[in-house]
C-alpha cells in the first residue's frame, strides 16, 4: 500500500492484521478450508487454524468450491 503497488492477503493473515488494528469484523468473498486429495497432502488453509484462534469475525458466502466442502 505505501508502494502504491497491488498487493492481496489470505483470509487469516488479514484476520491477524484485523486483530492487531482492533477491527472486530470484515468481509470476504470466500475462506479457505480442506483442498481435495488432502488425505495425502494434507493441504489444509491456515484460514480454518485462524478462525478458531482469532477474535475477529468473518462475513463470508462460504467456503471456495475448489476445494473439499465435506472436510472443511
Amino acid at each position: 500500500v505505501a508502494a502504491g503497488k497491488n498487493g492481496a492477503t489470505t483470509v487469516a493473515s488479514t484476520m491477524i492484521i484485523a486483530a492487531l488494528a482492533g477491527i472486530k469484523v470484515f468481509a470476504t468473498g470466500g475462506i479457505g478450508g480442506v483442498h481435495r486429495g488432502a488425505e495425502h497432502t494434507f493441504d489444509i488453509s491456515a484460514d480454518l487454524q485462524e478462525l478458531a484462534n482469532t477474535n475477529v469475525t468473518v462475513v463470508c458466502a462460504g467456503a471456495k468450491s475448489i476445494l473439499d466442502l465435506g472436510l472443511t
